[in-house]
């Protein structure tokens, strides 16, 4: 992707996304057809900027190769001119990657919001709380601990820490009179390995362990839908209230990976919101 293409995808970026892009949080409400684009415009310009990083990096880390090698075969000022480039490369780069977003966006909230735009009702609004900064943050860490030694195959040391990122929620009045709420959190364990081989050279590997939950709430009026009683399984967990006016239907899933950023698959949300749904019946109608 050239510089070009992706100056004039950012020029096109509004403050309010700039802002998201450098922030990574955002708490608001709008309608679905504001929604889409204004994260849309965010996911080209993330796009185009990838592609950038990555051909900056490299021009960064060649460029001071060859600095070095034209500096110790020659006094020649082309060294001093290459080392100006690479530092401009490689500012450019870090630029670019304090201002990256996480596949997620793409990947998963411009689809959900375009397959939820299909059933929302006129003229609402939605409420989204974002927050992608990702999980190892220090205001997210639940708890840390030293793990004993060989665990697994005798590190010379192993630490996990433990962290909750409730980073995607919201609430949309649909088509049908039901209020649906959602929250997607990850429980994060990272666990940081060292170890010193006979050479008396130190290796650190991480690995993570993500456990997803899709929490989904439908909020039914009671006039209009008959709620049925949930049903005992060990995949999900659910649970109703029954209210005069309102009924609520929460069902809570999870799923397990290994692949920090991994966005969350749009099948799998979508099936937590049809098991809330497989609970509801219309409700005769009084004569």
């Amino acid at each position: 992707m050239s510089l070009l293409t992706a100056l004039n995808t950012y020029r096109r970026l509004d403050a309010r996304q700039r802002a998201l892009m450098r922030e990574k949080e955002i708490d608001a409400s709008m309608a679905l057809e504001e929604w889409i684009p204004f994260l849309g415009g965010i996911a080209r310009f993330d796009r185009a900027g990838d592609g950038l990083r990555k051909t900056l990096g490299w021009l960064a880390i060649l460029t001071t190769i060859i600095a070095l090698a034209i500096a110790f075969a020659s006094e020649s000022v082309k060294p001093l001119l290459l080392g100006i480039g690479s530092l401009l490369f490689a500012a450019g780069w870090s630029r670019l990657r304090e201002i990256d977003i996480p596949p997620a966006l793409d990947r998963f909230l411009l689809p959900w919001l375009v397959l939820l735009k299909e059933d929302v009702a006129p003229k609402s609004e939605v409420s989204l709380r974002l927050d992608l900064r990702g999980a190892e943050q220090e205001q997210k860490s639940l708890s840390a601990r030293d793990m004993p030694n060989g665990l697994p195959k005798k590190p010379s040391s192993c630490k996990d820490e433990y962290f909750r990122d409730d980073w995607f929620s919201g609430t949309a009045s649909l088509a049908d009179g039901v209020v649906l709420k959602w929250d997607i959190s990850d429980l994060v364990r990272q666990r940081v390995m060292t170890r010193r081989n006979a050479r008396g050279k130190t290796k650190v590997k991480k690995k993570y362990k993500i456990q997803r939950s899709f929490d989904v709430q439908l909020s039914v009026r009671a006039k209009d839908y008959q709620v049925g009683q949930p049903k005992p399984d060990t995949a999900c967990r659910e649970s109703v209230k029954q209210g005069e006016k309102r009924s609520a239907i929460r069902v809570r899933t999870r799923s397990v990976g290994s692949e920090l950023q991994a966005p969350p698959k749009l099948t799998e949300f979508v099936e937590t919101i049809a098991r809330a749904y497989s609970h509801l019946s219309i409700a005769p109608k009084e004569r």
